[in-house]
């Protein structure tokens, strides 16, 4: 949520939306947090989560997300974490699943 309104709608004009979902994926819950903000580009981001790197948040590298993701896994397992998807000018979603 912090990064939501921190960094995808500081610098937007006009109507300014974060939405929180949640859901049930197969056996998984999901939590979603969208915004309508100015967006990002992702790849590199989700390798980095995917990669799970815990030296990257050691270095205090944006260690908001890095955490939460590494946090999640260590709880719950590799499958468990965060995921984003973005696009610039349309805003972005994080997905959060857990069991």
């Amino acid at each position: 949520m912090e990064n939501a309104l921190n960094h995808g709608l500081r610098n937007k004009r006009g109507n300014k939306e974060v939405k929180i979902y949640a859901g049930k994926r197969e056996d998984k819950l999901v939590l979603i947090i969208a915004d309508n903000g100015v967006g990002m580009d992702v790849r590199e981001l989700n390798a980095k989560l995917q990669k799970n790197d815990i030296q990257y948040v050691e270095q205090g590298k944006s260690i908001g997300l890095h955490n939460i993701n590494a946090r999640l896994k260590m709880l719950y397992g590799e499958e468990y974490g965060l995921t984003i998807e973005s696009a610039a000018g349309e805003g972005t979603k994080v997905y959060m699943t857990i069991p």
